[in-house]
């Protein structure tokens, strides 16, 4: 009998095994599985990052499919996106955060990734992530809004007396006895006029436990030189080192049991670059556009009893091919929309299945 079993078990290995993978297929960008595929497989990208802001979905840009056995789909995914005001670091989902707003410095840009899904066996992977952002060009914020911030260099030495004082205001007047240490200088914004101000958003990591916070701040300079000197102001939300979750802020969201996958032992690999504005006299500019890898990347074998066969699907090239009904929306509604479908860099290729 356990023969039997044995042999029939070996069968069905080899049945599934040696099973041709079938060529990447474009699906519709307007079909509500697409979309939800793109969704998660943004909520996952936010999630993994470590610095930031969390990327709302413009629109599903293209997608494509390849099974992998019986069940599996290898999704590969071009996704238009735009930078929210939540960081990162509170692990919210992106469709409970705001968009930056038209006087905000807003940043776009486009994700590709490669997605897995196993739906029987309860399995979801992001593979890879690759995302060029960049802010809206400055010109075309400020044709509408002379007096609105501009976004600047984090580097700046102003913006980083601002940082530093923002950051001693806060250990000195809110910190509760504890002492935190600046970790990244998220934005920069500096507002020339009546008033001189630097706004800042940085990070901050408490020394002793590890806690980590995200902080807002501005830095006022009067024209003419007070007694008082600059006035700094500053507020920061602080999340515990054991948490995810902001200490009062319930906002990120859990999957509930019915609908929980199998997410755990497997870390993507993704970066983001963010690229200067785009110049509005010269569109093309001289960003060069991204060369697709010439070659399949063949993922490592991590033995997995969760995935089918036991071993990671071989990802291939990134398909070319652009599916019916894609993007699916078309832009132009806001300053964000307007840049974005200018922008050379983000056109999908236009040779369609």
């Amino acid at each position: 009998m356990k023969q039997v079993v044995l042999l029939s078990l070996l069968l069905v290995y080899v049945h599934v095994h040696c099973a041709p993978d079938v060529q990447p297929s474009a699906l519709s960008c307007k079909d509500e599985a697409a979309i939800s595929v793109a969704g998660e497989a943004l909520d996952m990208i936010n999630k993994d990052r470590q610095e930031g802001y969390i990327f709302t979905l413009l629109r599903l840009a293209n997608i494509n499919t390849k099974t992998y056995g019986d069940n599996g789909i290898i999704y590969y995914l071009t996704l238009d996106v735009q930078e929210t005001t939540a960081h990162v670091f509170t692990k919210a989902d992106w469709k409970n955060c705001t968009a930056r707003a038209d006087s905000d410095m807003p940043v776009y840009g486009q994700c590709k990734a490669t997605f897995f899904i196993n739906k029987p066996q309860r399995v979801v992977r992001l593979y890879k992530y690759d995302c060029i952002i960049r802010p809206i060009p400055p010109r075309a914020i400020l044709r509408r809004c002379p007096d609105c911030p501009i976004l600047v260099s984090v580097t700046d030495p102003s913006i980083q007396r601002t940082v530093a004082g923002c950051l001693k205001k806060f250990n000195n007047d809110y910190a509760m006895g504890k002492t935190f240490s600046l970790t990244n200088v998220a934005r920069a914004k500096i507002q020339r006029g009546i008033a001189k101000f630097d706004i800042v958003e940085f990070t901050i990591m408490e020394t002793t436990n590890k806690s980590t916070g995200f902080c807002k701040g501005n830095r006022y300079q009067p024209h003419v030189p007070t007694l008082e000197g600059d006035v700094y102001k500053v507020s920061c939300q602080i999340f515990e080192a054991d948490n995810d979750t902001h200490t009062h802020n319930n906002s990120h969201s859990h999957h509930n049991d019915s609908d929980h996958h199998h997410h755990h032992h497997h870390h993507p690999v993704g970066k983001v670059k963010m690229l200067p504005p785009m110049n509005l006299d010269s569109p093309s500019g001289p960003v060069q556009l991204p060369t697709p890898p010439h070659m399949p990347v063949t993922l490592p074998s991590f033995p997995n009893m969760q995935i089918p066969l036991g071993n990671e699907p071989s990802i291939s090239t990134f398909p070319p091919s652009v599916a019916a009904g894609c993007p699916a929306v078309e832009l132009g509604h806001t300053i964000v929309e307007e840049v974005f479908d200018k922008d050379p860099l983000f056109k999908v290729a236009q040779s369609k299945q």
